[in-house]
Parts: C-alpha cells; structure tokens; sequence
C-alpha cells in the first residue's frame, strides 16, 4: 500500500504491517499518513531494513514520497534522481512522468556511492563523492522555528511531548 489518503505504507502480504524501528508498538489505529507511529511509504520495507542494520543502503523508486517519507521516519539520507533524467531500462514505472529511482542509506557517503552507480547509465554522470565536503566550515545550517512552521492538525496530529522536545 502507498500513501494514499488515510494510508498506512509499507503493508506486506507476507509479514503484515511493517514496524518503524523507532516507535515502540504498532502503528496507531487511526493515524494518518504522516502520523508518528506511520513509518511512512511503498519504500517502507527498505527503509526499515537499512535502519536496523540489514544493509547499508537501499535503493528504491519514487512517483509521490515513496523514498523520502520512510527515509525521514527512520532517520536515514535520502535522494531521489530528478524524473526522466534516468534511463528507465528495466523498472516498471507506474507513473512515467513523476517516476525516478532513487536511494537510501546511513551515511551521505554511501548515499552518493549508490547515486553515482544510479546516474553512471546517464550521458553526464556525476562525481558526487568527489564533491562532499570534508568539514563543516563554510557550510551553513538552517532552522525553522517549530512554534510558526507547523504541518496542519489533519495532516499531523500534535504530539505534545514531540512539541515540547522541539522547543526545549
């Protein structure tokens, strides 16, 4: 199941519903698509199994938050490839127009090994391990205040120890 309206991703036929390795328990009866317990999209499975320690990496593919949302739910790096930018040759694309494989992982490191392996079919492939800063200067680091920017309730429940935590 994707992440359709009120879905829950990451349903398998085999196993059942798939458990963040973050949240204790099942997935709350009743949460929304980004709700706290949710672990997030079609890319669930892949995502949890790089968080546990399965693999270094996972790679994936992306129409509408497929990487990105269970990559964020089990604190991983993600990137997916800009659509039609990636030779399409053996994946079977849902939606063609918005569809671009993409991965997952622990490190940026192995992040930008995995795209580079992605984008090496491409006519200009890249060297994004050649390109990762090796120290934080020069870098700068934005925030927002969690207090203005805030997801709509029907979207995200409040959690107020989340709240609190976010403020502290």
């Amino acid at each position: 199941m994707s992440r359709g309206e009120k879905g829950v991703g990451g349903l398998s036929a085999l196993g059942g519903q798939c458990q963040s390795p973050y949240i204790k328990g099942d997935v709350f009866m009743g949460d929304l698509a980004l709700g706290h317990s949710n672990p997030g999209g079609s890319s669930t499975g892949s995502a949890v199994g790089v968080a546990a320690g399965y693999s270094p990496l996972a790679l994936a593919s992306e129409t509408d938050g497929s990487i990105n949302t269970p990559a964020s739910r089990a604190a991983l790096f993600a990137l997916k490839c800009t659509p039609q930018t990636i030779p399409p040759d053996g994946t079977f694309l849902i939606s063609p127009t918005f569809e671009s494989p993409g991965g997952m992982a622990k490190t940026v490191e192995d992040l930008a090994g995995l795209i580079e392996i992605i984008v090496s079919t491409t006519d200009t492939p890249l060297q994004l391990l050649a390109k990762l800063p090796t120290a934080w200067s020069g870098i700068t680091l934005g925030f927002v205040d969690p207090k203005l920017w805030q997801l709509p309730s029907s979207l995200f429940p409040p959690d107020e120890e989340y709240s609190r935590q976010m403020v502290s």
